[in-house]
Formats: structure tokens, sequence, C-alpha cells
């Protein structure tokens, strides 16, 4: 009986998440990092692929995982995704796709980053944690790069940190705004429906401190999404900051 149930709430539960968010499971990329014996660290990615997000060489959405099409060779440690693009941590760099690009490309940065360490992406931007400090790249409009200016680039400009930001150890990328983990507490940028914590409503295109009574551990952001009445909720609105 009790497994029953327990099937009935799971199936239960299921229709109204997918009553509550039709659009969003309809457009959202998906991805999936599949580490199995035969083949390990490879990317396989499923859903819509109107943008090439899939990774696949095609604009053919799926309703099952279908392989990126890396070189070969190449493993993978480590995946993020946007709202319309993947992004992949591999032993050869890092390596994007879709919004347009059906095929994974390698992203070049400066000679002065040897490692890749975490990524995140945006609606428009991307972001990563390197060896050499936090890297930004795409779209810029709300100053969501975090170089100071509110220019788009398509290549990996550096996220310009107060002096008293020595080390970042985490990322995380909303719609259009950014955040970081510091040595020197919690920094945000971009865009601002109040978002940034910063106490205006003003846009930031260089990283401002949230004031927090401790240390912060972990933070996760949400992208734009679609409900199910067609308004939309806010962009990135939600935050959600850990304590030690």
């Amino acid at each position: 009986m009790n497994k029953i149930m327990n099937s009935m709430i799971k199936r239960i539960t299921l229709r109204l998440l997918l009553a509550a968010c039709p659009v969003y499971l309809m457009m959202q990329p998906f991805a999936a990092f599949a580490a199995s014996a035969k083949l390990p660290g490879t990317v396989t990615a499923w859903g819509y692929n109107g943008l090439g997000c899939l990774g696949d060489g095609t604009t053919t959405s799926s309703s099952k995982p279908v392989s990126a099409i890396l070189p070969a060779g190449v493993t993978t440690s480590a995946i993020a995704a946007g709202a319309f693009h993947n992004i992949a941590i591999t032993d050869d760099g890092l390596y994007w796709w879709g919004d347009g690009v059906a095929t994974p490309m390698k992203v070049t940065f400066p000679a002065t980053v040897t490692t890749v360490i975490a990524a995140a992406g945006g609606m428009y931007h991307s972001l990563a944690l390197t060896d050499d400090g936090v890297y930004a790249w795409g779209g810029n409009g709300s100053g969501q790069l975090g170089n100071g200016t509110t220019t788009d680039s398509t290549v990996p400009v550096e996220v310009i940190f107060p002096p008293t930001v020595t080390t970042v150890t985490a990322i995380a990328a909303g719609s259009y705004h950014s955040m970081a983990i510091t040595d020197d507490g919690l920094y945000t940028w971009g865009d601002n429906g109040g978002q940034l914590g910063d106490g205006t409503y003003l846009n930031r295109s260089l990283p401002v401190k949230v004031a927090f009574p401790s240390t912060v551990t972990t933070i996760a952001m949400r992208l734009w999404l679609s409900r199910g009445d067609g308004r939309a909720n806010s962009p990135g609105a939600t935050v959600c900051p850990c304590f030690d």
C-alpha cells in the first residue's frame, strides 16, 4: 500500500510541476554529463535544439540524449547550462555551444590562463573561474561581464574586482547578472531589480559587495523563466545563499 501511495504522490507532483511550468520545460535546454565505463567524460544533451544548444551539429530537438560533438580524445570534467547555450570544461580547455552555434567551439582565453576551474551560463553571457581570475563574455547590456563597461564581448574579458579581493572560490550567473564568492565576501554585478543586494536598484558594471552577517559558502541563481499563464518571472531574482 505504501508503495502504491508513494507512486501516486509522485505522479500527482509531476503533473503539478508540468502544469506550472510548461513553457519553461519546452524552451529550456537541458544538458547532462555522462560518465560510464564505456564513454567516460562524454557530454550528452536533450530537449529544445532550435539554436543548436544540444551540440550535436544540428538544430533538431530531441526527447532523448544525444552526444555533443567534442573533438576526439577530449575528456569532460564539468558542464554548465545557460538559457540557450551550454559549456563544458575539458582537459583541452573550455568549449561552448548553442545560441546559433550547433557544434562545440573552443573558447580562447588570454595566455595567462592555464586552467579553467568552473563555469556558469546566463541568458546571453558566460562566466569562467580560472587560475588567473574570473572571465566573462557575451551580452553586457546590464554590465553583467563585470569589466566596467556595458559593451558586449565575443572574447573573454576579466572581471574587475576591488583590491580587497585576492581569491574567488565560486561563481554563478543569472539572466543578466553575475555573482562570485570571494575571500572578501559575496560580490554581485549586472542587472539590478534588487537582486544585486547592494541596497539600490542601479545596474552595476563592476562587482559590488553584498553585506551579510556571516560567511557565504554556496550560491545559486535562476534564469528568467516563463510561467504557465504567459507572464514572466523576474530575471534571475532568486538567490539562495548558505552560511557557515
